[in-house]
């Protein structure tokens, strides 16, 4: 037990940083993260979320996909002697694959159809720049 033990403690020992060899922060550094802190202060952060249309639409397909493939029936006709009996039974085969693309579509039509869409251009000053920019969702 104590040779199993062993091997790991060290390993921990060896990875635990040592508190005393921690650099205190210089100042240029400090100074290039108080820069960067006030540009991200000054972006508009406001987004708002549209609805796909074609993720929607494609969902909605989906979920007509998966109804058919649910709705399979499956016939039988049996004849015996001079009588033919029709009989008809569901096609369980594509029961759970119809259901699961069903609810793939579901969630395709209302959960995963907001796309973030910002009509605004973002816009960042800092001290040593200008920073413009446009982000396109789909």
């Amino acid at each position: 037990m104590l040779k199993k033990m062993l091997v790991p403690a060290i390993a921990a020992v060896l990875a635990t940083p040592v508190a005393g060899s921690a650099q205190p922060p210089q100042g240029a550094i400090l100074q290039s993260a108080e820069r960067a802190a006030v540009g991200m202060a000054l972006q508009t952060g406001a987004t708002r979320n549209w609805r796909s249309r074609s993720r929607t639409w494609a969902g909605l397909i989906m979920i007509a996909g998966g109804a058919v493939l649910m709705s399979g029936k499956k016939e039988t006709v049996r004849c015996t002697g001079g009588d033919c009996v029709s009989e008809t039974e569901r096609y369980k085969a594509l029961v759970y694959p119809g259901i699961g693309l069903a609810v793939t579509g579901v969630l395709l039509a209302t959960v995963w159809s907001d796309i973030p869409a910002n009509p605004h251009v973002d816009f960042a000053v800092t001290p040593d720049r200008i920073q413009v920019g446009k982000t396109f969702g789909l």
